[in-house]
């Protein structure tokens, strides 16, 4: 049986590894990227160019993490179900490519695209952080927490004291849907915390109010994964939700100050904006799927 230690020392040592990893990364991957560049007479380009490199060294030690823990497997997610996990976020999909109309719409007076350079790292950048952040927080985190659970303690187990959890004849916990609903709200209160990093570059208040949108679209994230078992999916929307909340800077020509800027623009008004996935939330974790879930993780 796993126990609440175990489960726990996965989700929380993960969690710290990252934040250290990325800290170290930050401090000193773009010296290190300056330097061979001059040792090797070649121009250092920075901007998006040098920020994507950095998520592929970030998204590359997530890997190394899932390895380590036996999450690597989550990434042999059969491809069949991509395509109902895209329809079960077809909300994200929706909300993100009304995004992207409304800001041309918004600005067709004077519309104007940035250069392809810019356009073509922006997206891959946007790529690579939505496949770390979402190996991280829904192929380790959550994953960890839906299949494993926080179990009963040794000493619970010893005794043979109840904890309100469930067993099935070979001693794996069961996947009934309060721990459906706690790894949904673990994963989304770590995504939520690891957005304090952004305090480094980005005005408090709209970093705070980012920080809150994280958690719960980290929540619904987690609840699309539940549902379909693929983490490619949701890596997908990830991405593509990432690029319609940037589109307006990082792809048409406006002031907006970058990724720092479209943050430093979150006011509490911006809160408001998350009603509608929170009833999203509730309708993807319906209690008529837990079923679905139980059975889509249970152990083979």
């Amino acid at each position: 049986m796993y126990t609440r230690g175990r489960t726990a020392g996965i989700v929380l040592g993960t969690f710290v590894c990252y934040i250290l990893g990325f800290l170290l990364l930050r401090r000193y991957f773009f010296a290190v990227l300056w330097r061979m560049c001059k040792i090797l007479h070649i121009p250092y380009f920075g901007g998006y160019f040098s920020s994507a490199l950095f998520e592929m060294a970030l998204l590359i030690f997530v890997l190394i993490m899932m390895k380590v823990t036996g999450q690597i497997r989550v990434l042999r997610a059969p491809w069949g179900t991509f395509f109902r996990g895209l329809f079960t976020g077809g909300f994200m999909i929706v909300m993100a490519v009304f995004a992207i109309i409304s800001a041309i719409i918004s600005r067709m007076d004077s519309l104007a695209f940035r250069g392809k350079g810019t356009i073509l790292f922006s997206t891959v950048l946007f790529i690579f952080t939505g496949m770390a952040e979402e190996f991280m927080f829904r192929g380790i985190t959550a994953d960890v927490v839906l299949r494993r659970g926080f179990g009963a303690v040794r000493g619970e187990a010893a005794s043979g004291q109840s904890t309100g959890s469930k067993e099935n004849v070979s001693g794996q916990m069961e996947i009934t849907p309060g721990r459906v609903w706690e790894a949904v709200f673990v994963s989304g209160l770590l995504f939520g915390l690891m957005h304090g990093l952004n305090l480094l570059t980005a005005p408090t208040l709209g970093v705070i109010v980012q920080m809150i949108s994280a958690v719960l679209l980290g929540m619904v994230i987690a609840a699309i994964y539940c549902r379909s078992g693929n983490i490619w999916v949701v890596a997908a929307i990830h991405a593509f939700n990432d690029i319609a909340a940037g589109f307006p800077t990082l792809v048409l020509r406006s002031d907006g100050g970058g990724i720092s800027g479209i943050i430093g623009s979150y006011g509490l008004t911006h809160l408001l904006s998350l009603i509608p996935y929170a009833v999203v939330l509730i309708v993807i974790l319906r209690p008529g799927k837990m079923k679905e879930i139980a059975e889509k993780f249970a152990p083979q």
